[in-house]
């Protein structure tokens, strides 16, 4: 499990429970899948926990904290993973 963090550079809705970002400074694509529609916005100060796939080139998060606006997102299959790594990380 790895941790991602900085600020939102751009964003891409691909529905309202999945989404792909990109953070500045960091030449890679995030994509994150959550249960319930994911709060992220252009500027947000985010963290995200996940893997980098392999296959397809993307680092998926299952798991991610808006810093900005105090919400954590998942997807439950991850909560084991992902979640308790940011929750263990002791993020602000």
């Amino acid at each position: 499990m790895e941790k991602l963090s900085g600020k939102i550079k751009s964003y891409t809705a691909i529905t309202q429970n999945n989404v792909q970002i990109e953070l500045n400074g960091l030449n890679q694509i995030i994509e994150i899948t959550t249960d319930e529609p994911w709060v992220i916005n252009k500027g947000d100060n985010i963290v995200v926990a996940g893997e980098n796939n392999k296959n397809t080139g993307k680092f998926q998060a299952l798991a991610y904290k808006n810093i900005t606006k105090k919400v954590v997102g998942f997807y439950k299959t991850s909560v084991t993973g992902g979640l308790r790594y940011l929750l263990a990380s002791n993020l602000h």
